[in-house]
């Protein structure tokens, strides 16, 4: 035999440079298939972005609810710096377990100003003279998450053992 070896489990030297060839032709093959999904991704990525582009112009409806989103996560953020800060704002651990407890200890603030800035403005909306001044429209557009009344600067003094002094409503008595 041309080109076989004649020690016992080894192959020719033949076969093994064929196969090599093969592989590399597969791997390029692949490198190519790869290059065009990729290509041919970002050109789909580039026409959406197109139309979305489009309808974005074409639409005030769709400016004013991407503008809403928009402001949702600005009020978020604001929030946050008002709530976080100490080091400007920053996370200043390189601990991922601090860095998550950070966050979550935000979350939980945020989430109970929220809640106290819920229960006022309900007591507010509740007196007969903002009855007939809100239209539906001012309602939705009424947001909790506001900290102007914040003071992150100063002491706070919490009186554990006292509640709030929030209305709430009563219930409407029936027929």
């Amino acid at each position: 035999l041309h080109g076989c070896s004649a020690e016992p489990g080894r192959r020719p030297a033949g076969l093994t440079s064929q196969r090599s060839a093969n592989s590399r032709a597969d791997l390029t093959r692949e490198i190519m298939l790869r290059r065009r999904d990729a290509f041919l991704g970002a050109e789909v990525g580039r026409a959406q972005r197109t139309i979305f582009a489009a309808r974005y112009l074409r639409s005030r409806e769709l400016q004013r609810e991407i503008t809403e989103g928009l402001n949702v996560v600005e009020a978020f953020n604001g929030a946050n710096s008002v709530i976080y800060y100490g080091k400007g704002g920053e996370i200043a651990s390189n601990s991922r377990d601090e860095q998550e407890m950070t966050v979550l200890c935000l979350r939980i603030l945020q989430a109970a100003l929220v809640y106290v800035n819920t229960l006022m403005l309900q007591d507010v909306l509740a007196e007969d003279d903002w009855a007939g001044l809100l239209t539906p429209e001012d309602r939705r557009g009424l947001t909790p998450l506001f900290w102007q009344h914040v003071l992150p600067y100063r002491e706070v003094k919490l009186d554990m053992t006292a509640r709030l002094t929030i209305q709430t409503p009563t219930p409407a008595s029936g027929p």
